[in-house]
């Protein structure tokens, strides 16, 4: 399941912003990110934001894979379980 945001940009455009992912396996994540592309640019949506720990490659480069690309120098840290991580923001236009 996913949980999707709607923040206005500057512009007055739409961005959707992920706040947390979970799939299920039988589904796939793939089809799930196709399914919320298509739902989203019918919603109005004209991008996508999305972090992602910066440790965790195999996210990395799936989302890479897909269409998403790293704002380069758009870091945050977050704390998880008492751990400081680091997050990498990604977006993608659905124009």
């Amino acid at each position: 399941m996913s949980t999707w945001i709607r923040s206005p940009s500057i512009n007055a455009s739409w961005r959707g912003g992920k706040i947390s992912q979970q799939v299920i396996p039988e589904f796939g994540l793939r089809r799930l990110c196709e399914t919320a592309d298509r739902y989203l640019r019918q919603e109005g949506f004209v991008e996508i934001v999305l972090w992602v720990l910066a440790e965790n490659e195999p996210a990395i480069n799936f989302y890479q894979s897909i269409g998403y690309v790293r704002d380069v120098g758009l870091e945050k840290l977050i704390e998880r379980g008492g751990k400081l991580l680091a997050e990498v923001r990604f977006r993608k236009p659905l124009t």
